[in-house]
């Protein structure tokens, strides 16, 4: 009979190794009893909570849920929450744009939504609440950009935080090495998983982990977890590293074991099911050993101070951001190369069809390039007086559905028309590489391209006033 490590009752829980909101699709029936799995559930959700802004980024769906994950956040400009998977972000409650009386005392409502499911709900709980409500007019199809950025608290770590990886090596070790993880010599680190007070705690962050002697990452946007167990110092330990940037280390005990033993496991969050999940590399070596610190918080206490922890999740977001940038154009490129045989204006229609969908990353690019030339002529005496005028061109408006001024949308239109005839004309060359179009949806020929109408527009108009002086 398979005992559970806590307590060493009946076992059978079906615990998922890594937790299952984070990606976790394997289990094992013979680490935990029942009571214990439930107990250990609210650590899972707290690691859940702490990473769910990055999750939702990388659009991770939990193990056995719907959907993927997804962030709430508020758009500055217009105050809705917005929900944030991936790169779809999508009202969470319709947007209420205009809502008038009208000459015959009926109301009349302007409003956007992101479903017609949602547009249903909306009116079937008018209905319950007693109004008498039809759609009226014309019903478009329209988009909202986000004209500024939204705010996302990263938190990771933290007393329950820490407990919470602390439970997510303890479960490795365990899968890996069944007979260790059920030996006395560690009762105190279960006990800390458990929530009873120990001190020090046995698991802190690292910010200096060794690397030579691991094998490479195998997934660009994945977790690992290493299992040692040293005969040398008696001794079982653990590093945890999320999404190859943010490390902790612990040590489990003291266990009896014969000989150094080492398992890398790296997942991928972003597999849906296995084999592809997670790759393990064993060997009989005590790699990446850990030595716990004098002190498990001058280290974090230092590193906040230089700045470094800031740096490491903006780090983190930058690769998450170039991650996301890859998928787009991969997922792109064939099918823009496919309208190459298409007679050029059905080639256009073709390729502006496929761009409508990346507004928010267009509006980006004109936003960064309007930036760019504003900082340009604020160094210049002459010109920097009329620098401010620039904003106009990416200003926000939380009364449109769009989120953005008349003028700033129509900079976007101009954009969206100058990158389609940009790939158009490419096409007539040959098919279309991918770091060429990495280089039009990211900040660099992208931006030039799709500002350079608005900003000719801008620059015709500001030399006809001063000649008209």
């Amino acid at each position: 009979m398979k005992t559970c490590i806590i307590c060493s009752g009946r076992a059978g829980s079906r615990e998922h190794i890594f937790p299952a909101v984070l990606g976790g699709r394997r289990t094992n029936k013979g680490i935990y009893c029942g009571v214990h799995n439930l107990q250990f559930g609210p650590l899972a959700k707290i690691l859940s909570d702490q990473i769910r802004a990055i999750n939702a980024f990388l659009g991770v769906q939990p193990d056995h849920a719907d959907g993927p994950t997804h962030l709430i956040a508020k758009n500055p400009v217009d105050g809705q929450d917005y929900a944030v998977t991936g790169q779809k972000i999508e009202n969470v409650q319709p947007h209420i744009l205009e809502d008038v009386t009208l000459p015959d005392g009926s109301r009349g409502v302007k409003a956007a939504f992101s479903s017609e499911q949602q547009l249903q709900n909306w009116l079937a709980a008018q209905r319950a609440s007693g109004a008498q409500v039809r759609v009226a007019g014309p019903r478009t199809e329209g988009f909202t950009v986000f004209a500024e950025p939204y705010s996302v608290h990263l938190v990771l770590g933290g007393p329950d935080g820490l407990r919470a990886i602390a439970y997510v090596a303890l479960t490795f070790l365990a899968h890996h090495f069944p007979d260790i993880a059920r030996q006395d010599g560690l009762r105190a680190f279960k006990e800390y998983v458990l929530g009873t007070p120990d001190e020090p705690p046995p698991i802190w962050w690292d910010f200096d982990p060794p690397s030579g002697d691991l094998p490479a990452q195998q997934f660009r946007t994945g977790h690992r977890v290493v299992i040692g167990l040293s005969a040398s110092r008696q001794e079982a330990y653990a590093r945890v590293s999320f999404f190859s940037t943010l490390v902790f280390s612990a040590i489990l005990g003291s266990v009896k074991v014969e000989q150094d033993k080492t398992v890398v496991i790296d997942i991928d969050p972003l597999a849906k099911r296995p084999p592809r999940d997670i790759h393990e590399t064993r060997g009989d070596a005590a790699l990446a050993g850990v030595t716990r610190p004098a002190s498990l918080t001058a280290g974090l206490a230092n590193d906040i101070q230089q700045g470094g922890t800031e740096a490491r999740f903006r780090t983190l977001l930058d690769d998450i951001s170039t991650w996301q940038l890859d998928q787009t154009a991969g997922e792109l490129l064939p099918q823009i190369n496919a309208a190459r045989s298409l007679d050029a204006p059905v080639r256009q229609l073709r390729i502006r069809e496929l761009l409508t969908g990346q507004r928010q990353r267009i509006f980006n690019l004109i936003a960064y390039a309007v930036k760019e030339f504003k900082t340009l002529l604020l160094t210049d005496p002459e010109l920097a007086a009329v620098a401010p005028s620039l904003d106009a061109i990416i200003a926000s408006d939380s009364s449109s559905s769009t989120g953005v001024t008349r003028m700033a949308f129509s900079a976007l239109e101009l954009g969206l028309g100058a990158l389609t005839e940009h790939i158009s004309q490419q096409l007539d060359a040959g098919d279309m590489d991918l770091p060429h179009l990495r280089s039009l949806l990211g900040e660099g020929r992208g931006a030039a391209i799709a500002v350079q109408p608005t900003l000719k527009c801008w620059v015709e108009k500001l030399i006809a006033c001063v000649r008209a002086r």
